[in-house]
């Protein structure tokens, strides 16, 4: 089950272009062996990538800051919002979510979600899908850009500021080894290359899907609940008592992929403003 995300890395790095940037005939043409050594080449490049404050305008800043390994790849504390921008002073918006499972999150769509399990009609789940908590994004080559440009994080004045940062950081002799010396040429395929490189490493199987949990293990025939973990498990499927797993999926899908947890829906629970979010001191402020 861990493998799932790789074979899809390999799939989408098939063509290998970027999206400022055509196709070109020796990229199509790669072989299953060419593929995965570019695989492996873009995912160490988007390690580096992840982990270096020099891509920030602050200087002090990473996607790691935020995003920490050691906590699921989500903040190492327990503030509402974090702190960037450039002099790292600056909170941010919203909570930072975990980067963790996100590659099974089906597209951002209005209305309806196509149920996974073989033989269901759709269902009305109103918006669901997409990246971040709005679901505004579908790749995840556009979430990696979004933090590098905005000012309450790495606060870098446009794409062009974050290429410009990333060559003077040394990273000019691994872009052109994997998309060729043209990506330097031009700041967006710069840009572009950089954020596919983020993007391939947050689809790494060891890293961002480890399905290391118990019941995980569970599910894959490789360990056995508790007595009361049964009558958990119980309770929650059952539609008659908790009903849990009506929006908290804990079956895997007919294709063998492990549960998520959730429907991907978005639902108003109308609760109050968060005070710990200092935007929300100004009652004019709304986050739409």
């Amino acid at each position: 089950m861990a493998r799932f995300p790789r074979l899809l890395i390999v799939i989408g790095i098939a063509g290998l272009c970027i999206a400022t940037e055509p196709a070109r005939a020796e990229d199509v043409a790669l072989t299953r062996p060419q593929a995965y050594a570019r695989a492996s080449a873009l995912e160490a490049l988007g390690r580096k990538l992840f982990f270096d404050p020099a891509l920030s305008a602050s200087g002090q800043m990473a996607c790691a800051t935020c995003h920490d390994p050691a906590h699921g790849f989500s903040p190492g504390n327990d503030r509402a919002v974090q702190l960037g921008g450039k002099d790292m002073r600056q909170p941010g918006l919203r909570a930072v979510p975990s980067l963790t499972y996100l590659q099974a999150v089906p597209p951002f769509t209005e209305h309806y979600y196509d149920s996974d399990d073989e033989g269901d009609a759709s269902v009305d789940n109103g918006p669901t899908g997409g990246l971040t908590w709005d679901g505004g994004m579908d790749r995840g080559r556009a979430q990696a850009a979004f933090p590098l440009t905005s000012p309450f994080e790495m606060a870098n004045e446009n794409a062009a500021a974050v290429a410009s940062r990333a060559r003077k950081a040394g990273y000019d002799a691994e872009l052109t080894a994997i998309y060729g010396a043209d990506v330097l040429a031009d700041p967006d395929k710069t840009f572009a290359a950089l954020t596919h490189a983020l993007e391939v490493y947050e689809q790494s199987p060891r890293d961002f899907y480890p399905y290391s949990s118990k019941y995980d293990a569970y599910l894959a025939g490789r360990a056995q609940l508790t007595p009361q973990e049964a009558r958990g498990l119980a309770l929650f499927n059952d539609a008659q008592k908790g009903n849990c797993a009506s929006c908290h999926r804990s079956a895997p899908d007919f294709n063998g992929a492990p549960p998520q947890f959730t429907d991907y829906g978005f639902i108003a629970l109308g609760l109050p403003r968060n005070a710990a979010i200092p935007a929300n001191a100004d009652p004019a402020y709304r986050d739409l």
